[in-house]
């Protein structure tokens, strides 16, 4: 198409051109189909452009800068390889028109892409008296121009690839189209945030590019799960928490999500099938777990060297991954335990935790005979026991494990080498010992006052320390004469 048909329909577009010039370009657009559908897309683009001036404020040049690309694309007479839009001056039907219907909106829309750029950039807009005309000029002269920094039509790159694909995308269309473009553009809070040094800096960096480029990123901004939490009102609560953002800003936040570790656990598959269950996320729900996460006992044992060494140590990780201790964890008994006023009554006692801080106890917790004690059949129906679990309950007992000279005896070396012996572990496991336990008189005779002021009298200490004694009490005769019917 000649150069000056294109320069009078724009003038035409303008309002520029006399009577006669009009006729003219009437005339032309009766004849020359090419003309009249670069008519139609300049008159529908500038009537777009003066749409949006209403609702943004255009930098001086823009305009004219457009109103040049289109001219230098209209001189093109040949096909060039690489461009997006194709004419054949030999054709009197061109396959694809000079501007399209849908590329003239896409030029309007590049003026709604300095909305943008005005609020990510240190550009400060322009009012709205200092913006004039459609695609040239209105006629009305302007007061003072803004003496601003104003972006030029140098930093609105209408050629390169990547604006094109913005351009064209349907999302950005439509949202030209439906005013959400223009009215995030006023929104204060966006227009703070672009204008911040530390968005700025973001946008500047390599890895928030790699960031945008990376498959996995862009399939969760478009799942609709992700975009369901941003909006809900405690996600957006969350992100405007002052403690929240102090986290996301401590360097050991960001050193924890830079470790091998903590990305190997994210991927981890039963970790998302942890976060993903319904019982974690009415964990995460509860009161009480929100109150003991809240806590500041919680939290210096969390952040104790003593607690992060138990973690990592390789029995920890063991036992968590046994199916012994999960199924512990799971039983109802266990947290009916966990549950119990006496339990945490038990565990907030120094006693216990001096206990569980002593080196003793952790050398049995860690001695393979306790460990096979613990594990034995008979310890389990022990401890399962109606019997048992009254004795522990009892008054009497919690008496005799208060008493110091029980305390006493259970630490006297005596008493450690008379358990240690084969002999006292033979009797123990022998069933006429366990039958005379069970024996009503025995019991009846071990609670009267008589026999235990027998047991503490000195004289009775001396004999059983006699070595003639304890010569008798080995005598096969005298267990005989004992076993007698005369006897008893």
């Amino acid at each position: 198409m000649d150069n000056q048909i294109v320069k009078l329909i724009q003038a035409e577009i303008d309002g520029e051109n006399s009577p006669g010039d009009s006729r003219r370009v009437q005339s032309i657009l009766e004849e020359n189909e090419e003309a009249r559908s670069l008519y139609n897309d300049l008159q529908e683009m500038a009537k777009k452009m003066d749409e949006l001036k209403k609702e943004i404020e255009l930098p001086d040049g823009l305009s004219m800068h457009i109103k040049e690309e289109i001219a230098k694309k209209s001189e093109t007479k040949d096909v060039q390889q690489n461009k997006i839009h194709k004419i054949k001056k030999e054709e009197h039907m061109p396959d694809s028109k000079l501007f399209s219907g849908k590329t003239a909106a896409i030029l309007a829309a590049a003026a709604a892409v300095v909305i943008v750029v005005f609020v990510t950039t240190d550009f400060q807009q322009p009012q709205q008296s200092d913006v004039s005309g459609t695609i040239g000029t209105d006629g009305v002269e302007q007061a003072e121009r803004y003496r601003g920094t104003q972006i030029t039509e140098a930093d609105v790159d209408l050629d390169s690839e990547e604006t094109q694909q913005i351009l064209q995308s349907d999302d950005f269309q439509r949202l030209v189209e439906t005013g959400e473009l223009q009215a995030i553009a006023k929104n204060e809070t966006f227009s703070q945030l672009m204008a911040s040094p530390d968005f700025n800096q973001l946008f500047a960096s390599p890895e928030f590019y790699q960031l945008m480029a990376n498959s996995a990123f862009n399939q969760l901004l478009a799942s609709p799960d992700f975009n369901q939490l941003f909006a809900t009102a405690e996600f957006n609560q969350l992100i405007a928490n002052s403690d929240f953002t102090q986290l996301m800003a401590s360097s050991d936040f960001n050193q924890l999500f830079a470790t091998a570790d903590f990305n190997q656990l994210m991927a981890n598959s039963n970790f998302q099938q942890l976060v993903a269950s319904a019982d974690f996320t009415q964990l995460m729900a509860s009161s009480d777990f929100n109150q003991l996460v809240a806590n500041s006992d919680f939290q210096q044992l969390i952040a104790s060297s003593d607690f992060n060494q138990l973690t990592a140590s390789a029995e920890f990780n063991q036992l968590m991954a046994s199916s012994d201790f999960n199924q512990l964890m799971e039983s109802s008994a266990f947290n009916q335990l966990i549950a119990s006023a006496e339990f945490n009554q038990l565990l907030a006692s120094s006693s216990f935790n001096q206990l569980m801080a002593s080196s003793d106890f952790a050398q049995l917790m860690a001695s393979p005979d306790f460990n096979q004690l613990v594990a034995s059949p008979a310890f389990q129906q022990l401890v399962a026991s109606p019997d048992f679990s009254q004795l522990m309950a009892s008054s009497d007992f919690a008496q005799l494990m208060a008493s110091p000279d029980f305390n006493q005896l259970v630490a006297s070396p005596a008493f450690n080498q008379l358990v240690a012996s084969p002999d006292f572990s033979q009797l123990m496991a022998s069933p006429d010992f366990a039958q005379l336990m069970a024996n009503q008189d025995f019991n009846q005779l071990l609670a009267s006052p008589d026999f235990n002021q027998l047991l503490a009298s000195p004289a009775f200490n001396q004999l059983l320390a006699s070595p003639d004694f304890n010569q008798l009490l080995a005598s096969p005769d005298f267990h005989q004469l004992l076993a007698s019917p005369d006897l008893n």
